[in-house]
């Protein structure tokens, strides 16, 4: 389940930014960064900031934070399951 959201911000930043009609380039121009962390941004190598979803929300008009919680609620979760099939296969 986590990878299925964490994909899905990558794919809604690409897809937001393409839409307003910027590159990478451009979008990493406004918001200060390196081109580079866009590109992890999209390809799902990297979360972005709170920061980073407040510029790209005033780059595109697109506010992407409840991806973001999602992902992380989801990775907490896929965690908290992994530790308990540790402890459970250990006892």
């Amino acid at each position: 389940m986590a990878r299925d959201i964490r994909i899905g911000i990558g794919a809604e930043i690409r897809r937001v930014r393409r839409a307003v009609g910027l590159t990478q380039a451009d979008l990493a121009r406004r918001l200060g960064i390196h081109p580079g962390s866009v590109a992890h941004w999209e390809h799902d190598a990297a979360m972005p900031s709170d920061e980073a979803l407040r510029g790209i929300q005033q780059a595109t008009g697109v506010w992407l934070g409840a991806y973001k919680r999602s992902a992380v609620e989801s990775i907490e979760a896929e965690r908290a399951e992994r530790r308990q099939a540790t402890e459970g296969a250990t006892t």
